[in-house]
């Protein structure tokens, strides 16, 4: 019996504390704190994300950067004096290769005798230079092509001076137009070295018959106007005629 009575006291004090707590409040402290809003994002250290600010200007490419400087076209008669082209053909001299003035075809303007031969020229590597002069003003020379070879006198004398090589459209054009063809040659220690002043040449100068390293080729038509009838102006390029061939 005093068991029972022992067992009966401690159920109505367990029921006296349950109803002296309050059915509102938290049971626990959950884990973490309860004031964390970020809880569940995984954030990444070092991966955060940035706003850029609008005309800000970063990732804008400029157009210089963009756009490579056009060469220019080596029209003149004369070089600057002491420059590094002047340098680089101080010790050649223009000779003319055909002579449009007097041929109107490749075949027989090869066999002129104003036309230059093979004979002087040397078995050694260099750069070489093609050139269109009017008939009417031969003393200035409008450059075309620029080339170089391991061997001056066998390129010249299997190609240009036996069929033209892969010139020859571009030659027969010139000599219809009454064109005359002058020809320079220099020569370098060694291949590579005429090889490395052919690039410097066309990155520099725009001849419209070369096709690697200078866009794809362009005739070139030479104009020479007249004023007050028996004035004659300088011979100039007529830049519409450049079309590509």
């Amino acid at each position: 019996m005093e068991v029972e009575r022992g067992y009966r006291a401690g159920q109505e004090q367990a029921k006296v504390s349950d109803s002296r707590r309050s059915p509102f409040r938290p049971q626990g402290k959950p884990k973490g704190g309860g004031g964390d809003t970020n809880r569940g994002i995984k954030q990444t250290p070092g991966k955060e994300k940035s706003f850029r600010q609008p005309g800000s200007g970063k990732g804008k490419k400029s157009p210089s950067s963009s756009q490579k400087p056009k060469p220019h076209r080596e029209i003149v008669r004369t070089t600057p004096v002491f420059s590094w082209y002047w340098w680089v053909w101080r010790s050649s001299t223009w000779e003319v290769f055909l002579d449009g003035s007097q041929f109107r075809d490749f075949k027989s303007a090869k066999k002129g005798e104003a036309s230059s031969t093979t004979k002087d020229l040397l078995p050694r590597p260099g750069c070489y230079e093609f050139a269109l002069a009017h008939p009417n003003d031969p003393s200035k020379r409008f450059k075309v092509y620029v080339g170089y070879s391991s061997n001056i006198q066998k390129r010249h004398h299997l190609n240009y001076q036996r069929d033209g090589s892969h010139l020859l459209p571009q030659l027969e054009r010139s000599l219809k137009e009454e064109y005359i063809v002058l020809r320079r040659v220099t020569y370098c220690q060694d291949a590579e070295k005429a090889k490395a002043l052919e690039s410097k040449l066309l990155r520099t100068y725009d001849y419209p018959w070369n096709l690697m390293e200078n866009g794809g080729k362009r005739h070139v038509s030479l104009v020479q106007k007249s004023c007050c009838l028996c004035f004659r102006l300088p011979v100039t390029v007529d830049r519409r005629q450049q079309y590509a061939c």
